[in-house]
């Protein structure tokens, strides 16, 4: 899906220098709301993160400058729920999560950066890219093996427990971050423009401030071998491409200044 994400971006930068430059337009400010759906990517969707289908919430603010090019300002809330299927039951035992902490992974992402926006009548087009911080909220959870074996002299099983997997990183924790995507916008009047939104979003770099901002799970040394015991053990950030539809309001007058004319 990533590929499709910026083989359309690249489309998008295509089309953007194939259309004439635009008019001199007023400086102005638009504030937008968004929803959709949230799909992780690379290891933090699998095998270490273990990660399915999500959603993404959030605003914006952009300021426009009045040739094309702005600043805005990003804030999303993000929720991905771990995969459930994770009891494994085998000859004379079972293997399944205790979780500490809710199985969910959800994340606040706050970015600004530079944004340009091209308009022919009611339809435009945006491209973004933007930085910042991203506040991660990680499950916390031990795998354990539970297995009933014969002890001599015994002749009744006794059950065993041992730990195989545990989570190994804070269940708060601050990354930086990275955000690029694109918006079709369609003006249904003068001052609401409805949109479609793609982007994608990752944590940048391995720690924040000297401070691990991965998600880590542990392997515990066994000497007992275990069937289809690969649970993805390993250090991951978070990654997603999320796609989404909203509403935004333009703060103040978006005429074209050479189309105004004086009134006597």
């Amino acid at each position: 899906m990533k590929n499709y994400f910026f083989k359309a971006l690249v489309a998008s930068i295509v089309v953007l220098s194939v259309t004439p430059a635009q008019a001199q337009q007023p400086k102005y400010w638009q504030a937008g709301l968004f929803s959709g759906a949230s799909f992780p990517t690379g290891t933090y969707r699998s095998p270490t993160g273990r990660v399915g289908l999500g959603y993404v919430g959030g605003t914006f603010v952009n300021y426009y400058f009045g040739s094309g090019f702005g600043l805005g300002a990003d804030g999303r809330f993000v929720y991905h729920r771990m995969l459930r299927n994770d009891t494994l039951r085998f000859q004379g035992g079972t293997m399944t999560n205790q979780y500490v902490s809710p199985p969910r992974f959800q994340h606040i992402g706050l970015t600004v950066g530079p944004t340009y926006e091209i308009k022919s009548g009611v339809v435009g087009l945006e491209l973004f890219a933007k930085g910042g911080v991203l506040f991660q909220q990680f499950p916390s959870y031990t795998r354990i093996s539970e297995r009933f074996v014969y002890e001599p002299p015994q002749t009744i099983p006794v059950l065993r427990r041992e730990t195989r997997y545990q989570t190994n990183s804070a269940a708060n924790a601050m990354a930086w971050a990275m955000l690029t995507g694109f918006r079709f916008n369609y003006r249904h009047r003068p001052k609401i423009t409805f949109f479609a939104q793609g982007d994608y979003m990752r944590s940048v770099g391995k720690s924040f401030f000297g401070k691990s901002s991965l998600f880590s799970l542990r392997e515990a040394p066994s000497e007992n071998k275990y069937p289809n015991d690969d649970f993805g053990s390993g250090r991951t950030g978070v990654s997603m491409m999320n796609i989404s539809v909203g509403i935004k309001y333009l703060l103040g007058d978006q005429r074209n200044i050479s189309e105004l004319t004086e009134v006597p």
